[in-house]
């Protein structure tokens, strides 16, 4: 029953060129590799290396973690630590592509030390905690100790390459992994039989003729990853540059795997944005005769993803949406049931320039995943509801009148053109461009250890995923000035604001200004906010800040 179920699912219709993935045949559901601590200790070696890997059919060349196209996945508890010996066992290059070979490691979404003992930028070190300012150079390792404090929220969380000019190439790479921090949700639903499972969504970008990953920053500076290992790098405004390029979204490495579920069944899927700068519209329709390029009513056709936490912070509520909106470095964790035995199309859904998206831009759609639910006897389970999550939220509100506001802090995404009139184009915050090295002297902006601060934030063009790490913020508020009117809707007419919300990461509109408030509590020192656009990133778009004593 689920071959014929199967074959009817990728029929005989005509490719649609407004669907990506379409007709291609789907491939076997794949978790990536799990390491757990144990006796409140997980100790790894990660190694950062280029690797051959089987992908869409193709073989193709990259940067990887330990030679796989998805990092592993850690599995720990609050209070453990995670000692990571990070080996960066990429080759010298000698030429301009030699940033691309110098590496870091961030953990987003964790609240930990952003600082290395001893406390400096240069090393040697005796082991460093998130701190992304640290070059890990070719043919050398760093030991990284990251001691998750006793209360920290469990949560669905990443870790991926953060040093500034190097990180968009090794994220589309798959340079990335899940880290997934166990607590009070993982019990209540492994009580209640609901099973998990994890999607890392990554945007692997790779040349059609060469087959080897690459990236295009938006002037032009483009890397391939060539015989000798990234010594070439090309200008793709040239006319005479035959080269074109493939970027289609794949699940922990696979391109449009197969979900087989029971009816009835309930599953935990835990989204991870990998990518580094295309906005997913994710929502799960019924195949229509077989095929997922139908047209649907999202409204009323999308089966209902039932979001519990946002960016791995638990809402202590469900959200039931036919459409959750995933920009870089989003995470989200939903409870699907599908009854009806059947085809179904797990999508990354069209937007219009009307609806919100990263450059305001139509995006076609693409198919991420097809879930078949198979005739078998139904399972009968009963879905979780908001009273059984409202206990489980861990932050009270910082949004009400109560709340003592210690200082105000504002941030504009914006992005200026070169004063000579050439191509290139400087991505900013305020105004600054980050600078290539940062050392003990370099302007930062100065935050208070236990102070609440009320942020602004806002876009002098485009749309721009705000990311800061450390601590996370709640967002209270969100007003478009050109009208004073609640703010844009996404693909299937929500809101982008539906009430206040605790997350890490938020796509900041243009012309939109957003409303966020956050503490700073247990650790000082230095780190960064940006944008996640990891291009952008790398570019410029990104601020220094030190939280004092």
């Amino acid at each position: 029953m689920l071959a014929f179920m199967l074959a009817f699912a990728l029929g005989s219709a005509e490719a649609q060129p407004t669907c990506n993935l379409c007709n291609e045949p789907t491939r076997a559901w794949m978790e990536p590799q799990v390491i757990s601590s144990s006796g409140g200790v997980l100790n790894y070696t990660l190694e950062a290396k280029f690797v051959e890997s089987a992908f869409g059919g193709i073989m193709l060349r990259h940067r990887s973690y330990n030679g796989l196209l998805t990092g592993p996945t850690f599995r720990f508890k609050a209070g453990d630590t995670l000692n990571i010996l990070l080996k960066n066992n990429l080759p010298v290059a000698t030429d301009r592509s030699k940033k691309f070979n110098v590496t870091n490691l961030h953990t987003h979404g964790f609240h930990v030390s952003p600082k290395c003992d001893p406390d400096n930028l240069t090393g040697p070190w005796n082991w460093c905690s998130d701190n992304v300012l640290i070059t890990i150079e070719p043919q050398t390792e760093v030991q990284f100790k990251f001691e998750l404090p006793e209360d920290h929220p469990p949560g669905t969380h990443w870790y991926h390459p953060h040093h500034h000019g190097a990180t968009a190439v090794q994220v589309t790479s798959g340079m990335s992994g899940a880290l997934l921090l166990e607590g009070n949700v993982d019990v209540m639903l492994r009580e209640r039989d609901i099973s998990e499972r994890l999607f890392v969504f990554q945007q692997i970008q790779y040349n059609r003729e060469t087959r080897e990953v690459s990236t295009c920053y938006d002037f032009g500076d483009c890397e391939l990853l060539t015989d000798d290992f990234g010594s070439n790098v090309f200008d793709p405004t040239d006319p005479s540059n035959p080269l074109t390029f493939i970027v289609n979204t794949s699940i922990n490495g696979v391109l449009k795997p197969l979900i087989s579920l029971r009816p009835g069944q309930i599953e935990r899927w835990r989204f991870i944005h990998a990518g580094i700068k295309g906005a997913l519209n994710v929502t799960l329709v019924p195949a229509k005769r077989g095929q997922c390029n139908a047209d649907y009513n999202l409204e009323k056709e999308a089966l209902p993803l039932n979001e519990f936490a946002a960016d791995g912070i638990t809402m202590g509520r469900i959200a039931k949406r036919s459409l959750v909106p995933l920009f870089p470095g989003y995470r989200s964790d939903v409870l699907v049931q599908i009854n009806e035995p059947g085809v179904y199309c797990l999508l990354d859904y069209e937007s219009t320039p009307g609806t919100l998206n990263l450059f305001g831009k139509a995006e076609v759609r693409q198919v991420l995943a097809m879930v078949v639910v198979n005739s078998m006897r139904p399972v009968e389970m009963e879905m979780p509801t908001s009273d059984d999550f409202k206990p489980l939220a861990p932050y009270a509100s910082l949004c009400g009148p109560e709340t003592k506001i210690n200082a105000r802090q504002a941030v504009t995404f914006a992005k200026g053109w070169s004063p000579t009139g050439g191509p290139e184009s400087f991505f900013n915050v305020n105004g600054v461009v980050f600078p290539h090295h940062v050392t003990p002297t370099t302007p930062r902006l100065k935050l208070k250890l236990n102070n609440t601060d009320e942020w602004t934030l806002m876009s002098g063009v485009d749309n721009h995923p705000f990311h800061i790490h450390q601590n996370p913020f709640e967002v209270c508020g969100i007003i478009d000035i050109n009208t004073d009117q609640p703010p844009a809707r996404f693909a299937d007419g929500t809101p982008a604001f539906d009430g206040p919300i605790w997350r890490d990461t938020l796509i900041v509109p243009l012309w939109q200004r957003i409303t966020m408030r956050t503490h700073y509590k247990e650790f000082t020192g230095a780190f960064v906010q940006h944008c996640h656009i990891l291009t952008h990133e790398d570019l410029g778009m990104m601020q220094l800040i030190e939280i004092e004593p």
